[in-house]
């Protein structure tokens, strides 16, 4: 692997670019790309010249491009931003894709042509517990003898049609005279039994990043993501990569203290359980709705306190519903009871009334936010033996009361609601046991999870008492 620019970088290149389906009319222009600002490509020309002026504005389009120093590019999703013909005057127009692969000209995403591909997210090495230098001081002469070893390739865990392991690149530069630059990074990667296309390898990537991210408590951006094409190695000759770029979700990730060691290393991670990253593949599906709402709870930065606590609730919820039965009677039963509550609606009232009270009515067999909580916090209290300090029924009940009081400002819960600041730690308790939960789902039990408690003193301090860390 080439040393890679990173996703959260920015580039620009100048080339020539057409539409795969007419090859011959090739435009100049530059394509840009930043996280800020995402990918660009300003064109000196219109591609279908006048006639061009009246395409579709909604079509998105696949774009090929080489670069002046050779490099193949792939544009998808490619939407019109601008178009003009001025007189007199150079036509020109403007596309904003949505990736951009450098290395490789494809037809489309779903080409299956990648066997492996390697990502990067923001301290991966402390996941990975990765340190590969050691330094000894001579002092007579002083000296330093710098020893670096960036590791052999070592698979993790392989399951289904994937093998996943880690390895590293080790770079060096400066001008050897007064300098000398050692840069070593280390990458997560996925081969897979037969090609695949990019969808698989990008979701591959984004599912290991948020494990680990799971793992540190805090949501670590995706920096690399690279793609090795089938077939395409040869004797003497590295296998041909594509670099992927996107911008993404989270642009802005909150930082997480430097001291901090991540509650689980991969390793510590699998030796909790073997199978974890395994069941945390398995159980994406069913739990994403409520792992989309963490991570924007722990991923973005510029948030307002209450919304991100209301978010926090309502991943928990959306947690318990789709990890429990979630009904208070049998449903059998509780169709009827709909039916006799139904039929004692008085039929004198206002049709909009009935409309509510049947509504109503409807999910009135699921149970109540304050009963979900009640319900976590017990199972938590059975698994760790004892009554958490950090989690109890007035937490529960000061939670529902605030949820209540920024849902629908009622007057009389605003002396009961959390401020500013008691939400925040009510949000990051929230966050921890949230962790705690995903963790225990794919196998991780809770003797493990109290001993990884130490290394990370926010969520401990957090377990441990009711009030706001110190």
């Amino acid at each position: 692997m080439a040393d890679q620019l990173s996703i959260q970088g920015s580039f620009n290149h100048d080339g020539y670019w057409w539409l795969p389906t007419n090859p011959e009319e090739q435009i100049g222009g530059t394509l840009t790309f930043s996280q800020e600002e995402g990918a660009s490509l300003q064109l000196l020309g219109i591609f279908g010249g006048i006639h061009g002026l009246m395409k579709d504005r909604d079509e998105r389009v696949t774009i090929h491009g080489v670069t002046k120093n050779g490099k193949q590019i792939t544009l998808f999703d490619a939407l019109v931003k601008s178009s003009q013909m001025n007189a007199p005057g150079i036509m020109n127009e403007q596309y904003r894709p949505h990736l951009v692969c450098i290395g490789q000209h494809m037809a489309s995403q779903a080409d299956a042509i990648f066997d492996k591909s390697f990502c990067r997210f923001e301290r991966l090495e402390e996941w990975l517990v990765a340190s590969p230098f050691k330094q000894e001081w001579e002092f007579e002469p002083l000296k330093l003898n710098l020893r670096v070893d960036k590791g052999k390739s070592e698979e993790l865990t392989a399951f289904g049609t994937y093998k996943i392991g880690r390895n590293s690149n080790l770079h060096t530069g400066g001008s050897g005279q007064t300098e000398f630059t050692v840069k070593v990074q280390s990458f997560l990667y996925c081969e897979m039994s037969e090609p695949r296309a990019l969808a698989e390898h990008f979701r591959v990537a984004t599912r290991l990043q948020e494990l680990a991210s799971l793992c540190t408590g805090h949501f670590l951006p995706l920096t690399h993501l690279h793609l090795r094409v089938h077939g395409s190695e040869t004797k003497g000759r590295h296998p041909k990569e594509v670099e992927v770029f996107a911008q993404m979700q989270h642009p802005e990730a909150g930082s997480r203290p430097k001291h901090e060691h991540p509650l689980f290393a991969v390793r510590e991670l699998l030796n909790a359980n073997d199978r974890a990253i395994e069941n945390w593949f398995k159980q994406y599906e069913t739990l994403s709705p409520a792992i989309n709402l963490f991570f924007a709870v722990t991923g973005e930065r510029q948030m307002f306190v209450n919304l991100r606590f209301l978010l926090a609730i309502q991943a928990l919820e959306v947690f318990h519903r789709r990890t429990t039965p979630g009904t208070l009677m049998p449903k059998g039963e509780f169709k009827k009871l709909r039916k006799r509550l139904v039929d004692a609606i008085p039929t004198d009232i206002e049709p909009k009334m009935v409309e509510k009270l049947k509504g109503a009515y409807s999910f009135a067999n699921e149970p109540s936010l304050m009963q979900r909580l009640e319900a976590m916090i017990a199972t938590v209290n059975d698994d760790f033996g004892e009554v958490v300090p950090g989690l109890t029924s007035p937490f529960a009940r000061k939670v529902v009361d605030t949820r209540n009081y920024n849902t629908h400002f009622t007057g009389k819960l605003e002396a009961k609601a959390m401020d500013g600041g008691d939400m925040y730690w009510a949000t990051r308790r929230i966050v921890m046991l949230l962790t705690y939960l995903f963790l225990k789902n794919i196998g991780v039990m809770a003797p493990a999870f109290r001993i990884a408690l130490e290394r990370h003193r926010e969520f401990e301090a957090l377990f441990a008492s009711p009030d706001a860390p110190v």
